[in-house]
């Protein structure tokens, strides 16, 4: 159990085997159909518990009569392709050396949760497909052995909290990164945005709920509700207002209830590029969204505003409550966006390796907050929001 999110940072953070794989071409398992080698596959054969004696998770228990296991040993198998031999044979040792005899303990968010007593390297076999392109492609499969101690047995993901925003003055400031502008990596994978808001009664309609926009100058992009309480979110090219483009969901927003809202964008200036995502459902132009554009598409520049929560430009602010906010480095798919409505129930974005590496920033909004730092809780940054004209009572327990 959980072997993904303890090997995947494993493997990822090996720089002698991502020089011959890089880290977003190694997947879990069925994650994504692969066209283009070389790229690495991870899977979970078994997990056995060591016994399954009694209930408790007190670790001083006795194990022979009331302790429930807190050891798992697993059996994984990781795949390599190539479309050469010896390429195949090289990445295959960069993954043995990556993972044989490791231990310790495991990446955020697991690492108060699970310890890694052990993996240790069993077996390898060669295979080859000649059905793959025109050459075929070699195969080899090395199977591990991981002991996994589970130090707290239990939830490992819990939102109890969000932030209310009075539509006065009150905003998170997250300060101006580059990364905050869609594909200022130059990776040209895409944009996403992904939240969970509810709306006041009585002020559902032209709510200002995130932006990377001054309110009348530096234009980048931004979400907000309109005077129809439709949500949009509109990008802007080179700085310039008359240069847009934007996605509205057609469903206007009702008071008092839970949404989770998504926006991804290829980084084209078609319609075709946008998709909108209300409590899991698609939504495209012409069938449950409208798209529009203006002026001359170029690019979004990357100007010196701030990231805010329920402002823009801090003259024009949003009534609502908000929480687990993230923006992503890449379009996210269809797929990757239902894990994270999960049947309306926020996760954690950091147990899913096949998404997160792209995850450039994640607010929970209250949960593991101390008054007015909002920590960014994805793995690979630290951008964290301030609460600004706002008090520690606005950590609310009203949360999705």
């Amino acid at each position: 159990m959980r072997t993904g999110a303890i090997i995947y940072p494993i493997l990822s953070g090996y720089a002698g085997l991502t020089d011959l794989i890089p880290a977003t071409r190694m997947f879990a398992l069925r994650a994504e159909l692969q066209t283009q080698a070389p790229y690495l596959v991870y899977r979970e054969i078994s997990s056995i518990p060591t016994n399954t004696n009694g209930d408790t998770i007190d670790t001083s228990s006795n194990p022979r009569i009331n302790q429930r296991s807190i050891l798992d040993v697993t059996r994984i198998q990781i795949s390599v392709f190539a479309e050469d031999y010896f390429r195949v044979e090289n990445a295959a040792v960069k993954v043995r050396e990556a993972l044989d005899r490791e231990w310790g303990a495991v990446p955020t968010p697991y690492n108060n949760d699970i310890f890694t007593d052990s993996i240790v390297y069993d077996n390898c076999n060669d295979d080859f497909d000649d059905d793959y392109g025109q050459d075929g492609i070699y195969m080899k499969h090395l199977e591990f052995t991981i002991r996994v101690r589970q130090i707290y047995i239990g939830q490992t993901f819990i939102n109890s909290y969000a932030l209310d925003f009075d539509g006065v003055d009150d905003y998170v400031d997250c300060g101006d990164k580059d990364i905050f502008t869609p594909n200022s990596s130059g990776g040209n994978r895409g944009f996403s945005v992904s939240f969970w808001l509810k709306l006041n009664s009585g002020a559902t309609a032209s709510q200002q709920i995130i932006s990377k926009n001054g309110a009348a100058t530096q234009y980048e992009w931004k979400v907000f509700t309109r005077s129809d309480s439709k949500l949009r979110m509109v990008v802007y090219a080179d700085d310039n207002i008359s240069n847009f483009m934007y996605l509205e969901i057609d469903t206007a927003l009702a008071a008092d209830q839970w949404y989770h809202i998504a926006y991804t964008w290829d980084l084209g200036d078609t319609a075709a590029a946008w998709t909108g995502y209300i409590d899991g459902v698609k939504c495209t132009d012409g069938s449950g969204a409208t798209f529009a554009d203006g002026g001359t598409w170029s690019s979004v520049t990357n100007t010196g505003n701030n990231l805010y929560f329920a402002a823009e430009g801090t003259p024009v602010y949003g009534e609502l409550k908000l929480d687990e906010v993230s923006l992503w480095d890449d379009e996210i798919s269809e797929g990757q966006i239902e894990l994270i409505y999960n049947g309306g129930e926020p996760v954690s974005l950091n147990l899913m390796p096949i998404v997160q590496t792209y995850l450039i920033g994640w607010w929970r909004n209250g949960d593991g907050a101390t008054y007015p730092t909002i920590p960014d809780d994805s793995e690979f940054y630290s951008n964290a929001g301030t609460m600004t004209n706002m008090i520690a009572g606005n950590i609310i327990t009203d949360a999705p």
